[in-house]
């Protein structure tokens, strides 16, 4: 059920073959733990982070406990850090999410130079996606923000970007794979699941097939994005030259219709 396409997907789109070497965040949610699965009977060699912030008391470290515990099983490297992630973000004044995303991805940017990996895998799928194109369509944003999110960006891959979340559970069910419950998903005093639990199933109700219709909007959306940038170059290439430390723009070129025609 997922496992074709997941083969096909990270050699097509991720140029990932036996010999590369990954690192993999499991949060032992199921998401993750269906990727280090997927992973596993693809054959492709990897180790294994996982972030401790400290924000459930017991429950944290149960989660940790839980991916030791499957690291050790398969005999995979185990990579753990804690923080204190509230303090953090009272200190620097940004939330609670803010700081645990920068938190991991420092900490996962430093193992990465230290152990010498190939990529860094993180469990992201469809329904992630699509609740953060929504959530930065509220703040506020410009095409990057509605563009979503690319499978590959430097090291970082998305594996399970052609999933969406009842194709994981529904694998994980059907193969017995174990996984750890996230309290904290369903409290709806975070914006991101005010938009799953809230918005989303309103926008079910009017479109069933609202991630599919989202993917092609992608599509077109990257195109656009793709056509300005195009366009940007040629208009930077004529119109401005540096001098020094000065950028000027010519305004007799920006007078020329066929600049922006070609």
């Amino acid at each position: 059920m997922m496992v074709h396409p997941f083969s096909s997907y990270i050699k097509k789109n991720l140029n990932i073959n036996p010999e590369s070497y990954l690192l993999l965040g499991l949060s032992g949610g199921v998401d993750s733990m269906v990727m280090a699965q997927l992973f596993l009977m693809a054959e492709i060699q990897f180790e294994i982070a996982h972030c401790n912030f400290k924000l459930r008391g017991k429950a944290s470290d149960m989660d940790e406990i839980f991916v030791r515990d499957f690291a050790k099983k398969h005999d995979l490297i185990f990579h753990s850090h804690s923080f204190n992630t509230s303090e953090i973000s009272r200190k620097h004044g940004i939330s609670v999410q803010m700081a645990a995303r920068e938190l991991r991805y420092d900490w996962f940017s430093q193992l990465m130079q230290q152990r010498k990996f190939d990529s860094l895998a993180i469990a992201h799928h469809k329904d992630d996606e699509y609740e953060t194109v929504l959530f930065n369509l509220i703040k506020g944003t410009g095409l990057s923000g509605l563009t979503g999110w690319k499978s590959k960006k430097t090291q970082i891959i998305r594996p399970l970007l052609f999933a969406n979340r009842n194709d994981i559970v529904e694998y994980a069910q059907i193969n017995k794979i174990a996984w750890r419950e996230d309290t904290s998903n369903t409290d709806t005093k975070y914006t991101r699941n005010k938009i799953r639990h809230n918005i989303i199933p309103v926008i079910k109700e009017i479109n069933p097939g609202y991630l599919e219709t989202y993917q092609a909007t992608k599509v077109r959306l990257q195109e656009n994005k793709q056509l300005f940038k195009s366009k940007l170059k040629k208009f930077r290439k004529r119109a401005v030259s540096i001098k020094g430390n000065d950028n000027y723009i010519s305004i007799d070129v920006i007078k020329k219709k066929e600049l922006y025609l070609k």
